[in-house]
């Protein structure tokens, strides 16, 4: 090809991606990491000792799944970590309040293809400095729930193309902080 070339270890479907992913499910086996692809934890609970409890699954099959914090990382609409109903946006599973546009006539710009984008597209959840989704006070909603990805606020990975840097910048942080939260 008379240059070099190198590959951008993307999310699958890039072929860079599907190795990372490849890596990245050995690793965690060898480490003793339970992976339940596809489940999706549909309702949780909250233990006494701060612990959370998720449910996988629905009767007879559910499953349940005990952690002492959660990283949020639902994504927005089209992974479902976001819904648009007739009137708001919201967030599902913990119900934690969506920053978005006053109201549904302010989602969209009048022309599609606006150079700044939809103010709809910068909707999803406030954190705090530790990458806590806040609650309608601007507090943490809980002190072991944290968010990272898409589902974050004032941000439009979309429009500015950096979604795997957006994920994983801040999953990275995200454990971070509540690995300094348990020391």
């Amino acid at each position: 090809m008379g240059a070099k070339v190198f590959e951008i270890p993307t999310t699958p479907l890039s072929v860079p991606g599907l190795r990372l992913n490849e890596v990245f499910m050995q690793g965690l086996a060898a480490k003793g990491v339970k992976l339940f692809f596809p489940e999706r934890i549909l309702s949780w609970e909250k233990e006494n000792d701060g612990a959370f409890l998720l449910a996988m699954g629905q009767n007879p099959q559910k499953k349940w799944i005990r952690a002492e914090g959660v990283i949020l990382a639902t994504g927005r609409f089209w992974a479902h970590g976001l819904r648009a109903d007739r009137d708001r946006i919201r967030e599902p599973l913990f119900d934690l309040p969506v920053h978005q546009p006053e109201n549904r006539n302010h989602w969209h710009c009048e022309h599609f293809l606006d150079l700044r984008g939809h103010p709809v597209n910068r909707a999803g959840l406030n954190i705090d400095d530790q990458f806590r989704p806040l609650n309608r006070s601007g507090k943490p909603a809980l002190g072991n729930l944290f968010a990272a990805g898409s589902i974050l606020a004032h941000q439009d990975w979309m429009r500015m193309k950096c979604g795997s840097g957006l994920a994983i910048s801040s999953a990275y942080a995200a454990v971070t902080a509540f690995s300094n939260m348990r020391r």
